[in-house]
């Protein structure tokens, strides 16, 4: 995050946030706020991939793949 920049955007921003007269510090956790969206954008793709795979048998490329989902009851 810092090699992109991001903590030097989220300064400024705190900053000018802080300039507003009456305003209280944001508690935010940047980290953990990163952290959280990714972890929600690859466990969302990985809930796309495997419905492809239970919907289209061509997608189970592998062994294992056709072995457990070819297993499974139908949707």
């Amino acid at each position: 995050m810092e090699k992109a920049g991001l903590y030097g955007i989220y300064r400024e921003l705190v900053g000018r946030y802080e300039r507003i007269p009456l305003m209280k510090p944001p508690a935010v956790d940047l980290e953990g706020y990163v952290a959280d969206r990714t972890l929600e954008a690859i466990f969302s793709e990985i809930a796309k991939e495997e419905a492809r795979i239970r919907q289209d048998s061509a997608a189970r490329t592998t062994a294992l793949l056709r072995r457990v989902f070819d297993a499974s009851p139908p949707q």
